[in-house]
């Protein structure tokens, strides 16, 4: 009779609600999967992000001690022509054949000294663009690190809707195990 009519409609309701919790669930376990993957991704790309800037640390490290000899060097062939200082342009100018002679023989001398000059400043300028390099690195890593804390948010937003699906679909199978 009627009761019996009502009894299977509820029963037949409460199936067609868990088909839609059971679908929602689907859904949200793909989306868990794929954030999940995503979040393995973030964490590869800060991974080597770390890497490079490490190994930019240490290029740094390496050019300022290059850096330092060569000024060191620098430092001491000055030294070393000004105590030959008279001395040597003397000789210089009684070793020379002619007038010009004598002026590229003082040429090579400042030449010798410019150079250093320019490589210590090469070096220099490596370093500045290098620690500009690093500053760059840390920069994109502190933003990808900001977006997978967003994204660990996302998941355990998805971890708890699939728990409260799950609750629900055993909530309602039990209903439904108790209506028949």
């Amino acid at each position: 009779g009627l009761l019996l009519q009502e009894a299977r409609d509820a029963q037949a309701e409460l199936e067609k609600q868990i088909e839609a919790v059971q679908a929602d669930k689907t859904k949200a376990l793909e989306e868990k999967a794929l954030l999940d993957k995503q979040n393995d991704q973030i964490r590869a790309e800060i991974s080597l992000l770390q890497q490079q800037s490490d190994e930019t640390e240490a290029r740094i490290t390496q050019l300022t001690q290059k850096e330092k000899e060569q000024y060191e060097l620098f430092c001491k062939q000055v030294r070393e022509e000004e105590e030959r200082g008279t001395v040597s342009y003397w000789s210089v100018l009684f070793k020379a054949s002619s007038f010009s002679d004598l002026l590229s023989r003082v040429d090579f001398v400042n030449e010798v000294m410019d150079y250093d000059r320019q490589v210590i400043s090469d070096l220099q300028a490596t370093r500045q663009q290098l620690t500009e390099d690093k500053a760059a690195l840390e920069q994109q890593k502190s933003e990808l690190s900001a977006s997978q804390q967003k994204l660990q948010q996302q998941i355990d937003a998805a971890d708890a809707l699939i728990r409260e699906y799950e609750q629900t679909e055993e909530g309602r199978q039990a209903m439904l195990d108790e209506a028949a």
